[in-house]
């Protein structure tokens, strides 16, 4: 029809659009083809008709300027300056698309999630990272520059030159109208009552799929557009606080002040552990320290990055929003952190991690939380030993860690960070020949493990040692970048599923005032924070989302991903996601997750709903109220 040829234009760019993003979710799937087990013919048809659903919601959000510019009813659009401009805003958003695409391709398997708003958190690091990202995935800027050189040329082809010769102000108005119109709708996703998000992707297919589904520019902008929390409103605020309480008040008191030091291992999933998989695993240092350890073989993470750990370990707080609560809107809530409420009992205390102090955004929050010093790359005396990318090997930061220890007065309490078991795992060169398995990232971890031996050989020498209790705990597990794709599937479904991705190694260890014992009930990253207060004798007011591991409660562990909740209690896990329990499963007899439960016990869905409800409801409404305050 003449006089509506810039909307061929438009139509034109935005269907080959879809057809890049279809392309890039086939190079997404292949990428990570060995985390999506047993796809059917029917999953792939729901995988590509509501991806071009997830799609058209992402463009349309990606190109809401160009698509009013380009529909505009007025004669400008024929000015040369004004089409540059368009062009310009068209081929710069879409570029800014596909380059969150193509990093959450290599990305993934490291956090086993769509890209979103938590990614801002890293930025810090980019710096850091980029030369060897781009050295390791070089082939990802051959498609972005191939991927740039399509969209200039398809925006030159689709150029309709003498383009609206006859100019109507009724048909472009009505032309208009109807672009915004189906716009909106597209935006939606859809004539629903509610607009598309990203847990709709989940109830479409298996939820280890829904990543297949969605894209990543349409998950980054969806949680950056949602990063305040909304409030609940499952329980009246009296039946919540009787049902999950978070402020509470420590019993028992002791004029024992032992020393407390955690080491937080990076990426050490349970199942590269030893003493957690009958002794196969890369952990001997570990192992032999675990036999005189009160250990816990059902232990979990909170979330998937180090930054959600450190605010478990240290403020008691779970993650669970899209955003990394240090990165979020609540940042500056009051909260009283472990090493601010272990002060109060004479503690000194100090954080240890050989990387830039801020890199990841770390430091405001480490003195938020009452850190009294902050031991950094930047501490170190040699930096010599720097690996070029994130800092101080294991091996040598350990033992400065050791040294400083014996000058600190007692009782201390002190954290170290290890960092060389993080990808890109670069190991010094003086020892780097004593490792020589075939994945990096298993190198890295045996590499971590030997120096925790060797830190342990000095610290045990030292006068201090006796009256310490070592906490030792992961920070998340690795993803799947040290998979080993010769494990049959049922493995690989086991440790990567919605309880394997969060399974960790949490041991405390002190043979004079711990006894060794092994517990199998569920624990977390935020119990420890109660437990270290108990094990230092505080007893006073207090506030944590977790229990120490030392009460006789039956235990958990919550987790949140992409708007899909997770409780595990006793034997099972519940999902809950759209408001209401979808999932449930007995990991224990079925840990595939394949058996759904969810209208076969009635009572436990009931039991654990309400619990999980509570703890979601006072999560949102203690970070919007600000309500941690003593």
């Amino acid at each position: 029809m003449k006089g509506l040829e810039y909307i061929k234009e438009l139509i034109y760019r935005l269907l080959f659009l879809l057809v890049i993003y279809s392309v890039l979710r086939i190079g997404f799937y292949l990428m990570n083809m060995n985390l999506f087990h047993d796809i059917t013919s029917s999953d792939w048809l729901v995988i590509i008709f509501q991806g071009i659903r997830f799609d058209i919601t992402a463009l349309i959000y990606l190109n809401i300027i160009v698509i009013i510019l380009q529909a505009i009813p007025l004669p400008i659009r024929k000015n040369s300056v004004y089409n540059l401009v368009q062009k310009i805003i068209f081929v710069g958003f879409n570029l800014i698309g596909i380059i969150i695409s193509l990093v959450d391709v290599a990305f993934y398997k490291f956090n086993l999630k769509r890209i979103d708003s938590e990614i801002l958190g890293l930025v810090g690091t980019l710096p850091t990272m980029i030369g060897t990202f781009l050295m390791e995935y070089w082939y990802l800027l051959v498609v972005f520059a191939l991927l740039t050189y399509a969209l200039l040329k398809i925006y030159s082809i689709t150029s309709v030159k003498n383009k609206d010769s006859k100019h109507s102000y009724i048909l472009n108005s009505i032309a208009f109208v109807l672009v915004l119109g189906l716009s909106l709708l597209g935006m939606r996703g859809g004539l629903q009552k509610q607009p598309i998000r990203p847990v709709l992707s989940s109830s479409l297919v298996r939820l280890e799929l829904a990543p297949l589904i969605t894209n990543s520019p349409y998950t980054f902008m969806h949680s950056l557009i949602n990063r305040r929390l909304k409030r609940k409103h499952y329980f009246s605020e009296d039946e919540m606080i009787k049902i999950y309480p978070i402020k509470r008040k420590m019993k028992n008191h002791s004029d024992n002040k032992p020393n407390i030091v955690y080491i937080i291992l990076e990426s050490f999933s349970s199942e590269y552990v030893g003493y957690l998989n009958n002794g196969k695993g890369s952990t001997p240092n570990l192992d032999s320290i675990s036999k005189n350890s009160l250990i816990f073989t059902n232990s979990f993470a909170n979330g998937r990055r180090s930054s959600q750990a450190l605010v478990a370990l240290t403020a008691g707080i779970p993650s669970l929003m899209d955003d990394t609560y240090m990165y979020s809107p609540y940042l500056d809530n009051t909260i009283y952190g472990l090493p601010k409420l272990l002060q109060s009992l004479g503690y000194s205390t100090s954080f240890f991690n050989g990387s830039d102090k801020d890199m990841l955004g770390w430091n405001s929050f480490i003195n938020h939380v009452g850190f009294q010093d902050y031991y950094s790359k930047e501490s170190y005396p040699y930096p010599e030993h720097d690996d070029g990318h994130w800092g101080i090997p294991d091996h040598y930061y350990l033992n400065y860690f050791e040294e400083k220890l014996s000058t600190f007065k007692e009782p201390f309490f002190s954290a170290f960070f290890t960092i060389t078991s993080h990808h890109p795992y670069l190991i010094p060169e003086e020892v780097k020949d004593s490792f020589n398995n075939s994945s990096p990232f298993i190198n890295s971890v045996q590499y971590a493990d030997w120096a925790i031996g060797e830190f342990f050989r000095k610290a045990e020498k030292e006068e201090w040692f006796d009256n310490t209790i070592f906490v030792f705990t992961a920070d998340h597990t690795n993803g799947a970048d040290g998979i080993n794709l010769d494990q049959d599937k049922k493995t690989l479904s086991i440790n990567h599923n919605r309880v394997g991705a969060y399974s960790i190694p949490i041991l405390i260890y002190s043979p004079l005032l711990i006894k060794a014992d092994t517990i199998e009930k569920p624990i977390q990253q935020i119990d420890l924070y109660n437990t270290s207060l108990e094990l230092a004798g505080y007893s006073d007011y207090y506030y944590s989302f977790g229990n120490s591991v030392l009460s006789k409660d039956m235990g958990c562990s919550v987790n949140y991903v992409s708007g899909v909740y997770q409780l595990i209690s006793d034997d099972y896990i519940l999902l809950f996601k759209e408001e209401q329990a979808t999932d449930l499963y007995n990991y224990v007899i079925d840990p595939e997750l394949k058996n759904n439960l969810i209208n076969k016990e009635p009572e436990i869905v009931v039991s654990m709903s309400t619990k999980l409800k509570a703890i979601i409801q006072q999560y949102h409404t203690t970070l919007i109220d600000n309500k941690m305050k003593l």
